[in-house]
């Protein structure tokens, strides 16, 4: 998953190993993530570099479109820190795209127990994707 190739590159080389022109293993995109902590940046970052910390419910939610409309295989989340009503509109962005969500919701606000009532339990996530 994001072998390491997230952000502009993520779905191009996602799609090159898909049409047999790079070889490696089936690779599967977040292209990015949310949290109120992302790494340290360089000052070129854009929309789909990896790390975004949304302000408010509404900009997590033009996040998500973003990604998944780019081409995400699912929305990530690190950390558990923002507001759960960021988590909630992203959530539900994902699931009515029809699209996996991948989180380590380790806390203090969003735990294990907040990510599967949101409906983060999606045990097989990627059949419907690809």
């Amino acid at each position: 998953m994001d072998v390491g190739n997230s952000g502009e590159l993520a779905v191009p080389h996602r799609d090159a190993v898909a049409h047999g022109k790079i070889r490696g293993p089936r690779p599967f995109t977040g292209i990015s993530r949310m949290s109120l902590n992302p790494e340290v940046g360089t000052g070129l970052e854009t929309i789909l570099t990896p790390g975004r910390a949304p302000k408010s419910a509404a900009e997590a939610l033009d996040l998500a479109k973003t990604f998944l409309s780019a081409g995400a295989d699912y929305l990530m989340f690190t950390g558990g820190d923002m507001p759960m009503e960021y988590y909630k509109t992203a959530f539900d962005e994902a699931k009515r795209q029809g699209k996996a969500i991948n989180a380590r919701p380790y806390g203090p606000i969003l735990g294990p127990k907040e990510a599967a009532e949101l409906g983060g339990e999606q045990p097989e996530p990627f059949g419907r994707t690809c």
